[in-house]
């Protein structure tokens, strides 16, 4: 009563090791037990199925991923606000969360003819039986909806940052136009897309070609801050259930059966 729905699973990874330093005989082990093994399966089972109830996070636009574009392209910016804007863009094409991009490392990521590709060292999918795995990012040049070549600029203000890490994402200098040594939690990934959110101008076609309209924020006020570190994952899913018939039903499927499996689907 009461409980939490990772409690059991808490208990059960500290019976474990407690069973481990203990020296218990495998057969004699509880969090070994068959039956226990099921019976916690059950009750996370029930456990989640009576936690409150989770709202869909805030939907980003098609308008915010074009101005992110811009943002990223325009050379007047600080860097490290730029490299941001990268990062936001990956989470959005990549249907990645802040969680997810503090999981990338660095020395994957790859840029090719093709696209973007990257790895997750971990990423945890939803659910009663809760799994980590290696996950494998790979996002086509032909993304993007300024025409510019995004992934490669955004990658070149990247490559710029030597320091070895297993996450991406440093603390943001004073002025953004570099970065530290240190590294952030998801929770600051989320507030410095909020800052780069709030900067952004409202796009506009001018003599042939997208620009920023510096006059016009495109997230006036306070609007940035209502997204969350989370709500770039389901943006491709639900961009190509939007557009119908010009996206493949097979990619379709497959992208919201991975949705489903990380207990993230769409709207």
């Amino acid at each position: 009563e009461g409980a939490g729905k990772t409690t059991l699973e808490a208990f059960a990874a500290s019976l474990a090791v407690l069973e481990q330093v203990g020296k218990f005989d495998e057969d004699g082990m509880l969090s070994r037990d068959t039956t226990w093994i099921a019976f916690s399966k059950n009750v996370t089972a029930e456990l989640v199925e009576k936690g409150p109830t989770l709202h869909q996070a805030a939907q980003p636009t098609v308008a915010m991923v074009l101005s992110l574009e811009l943002f990223l392209n325009d050379g007047d910016r600080p860097k490290y606000a730029r490299a941001m804007a990268f990062v936001a863009l990956v989470m959005l094409w990549g249907s990645m969360r802040a969680g997810d991009i503090q999981c990338m490392r660095p020395e994957s990521m790859r840029l090719t003819i093709e696209g973007f590709s990257c790895k997750l060292w971990k990423t945890k999918t939803t659910g009663p039986d809760r799994r980590v795995n290696m996950v494998q990012v790979f996002i086509s040049r032909k993304a993007g909806f300024s025409g510019t070549d995004w992934l490669q600029n955004g990658m070149r203000l990247w490559s710029e940052i030597d320091v070895r890490r297993d996450f991406l994402v440093l603390q943001a200098a004073e002025d953004w136009e570099t970065c530290t040594d240190r590294g952030v939690d998801a929770s600051t990934v989320a507030l410095y897309l909020r800052k780069i959110f709030k900067e952004l101008c409202t796009p506009r076609w001018h003599e042939g070609q997208w620009k920023q309209n510096a006059d016009r924020l495109l997230l006036p006020g306070e609007c940035a801050l209502h997204f969350a570190g989370h709500s770039a994952r389901n943006f491709l899913a639900s961009v190509g259930a939007a557009i119908g018939g010009y996206v493949e039903a097979d990619a379709l499927d497959a992208l919201q059966a991975f949705a489903e499996q990380r207990g993230e689907v769409g709207a």
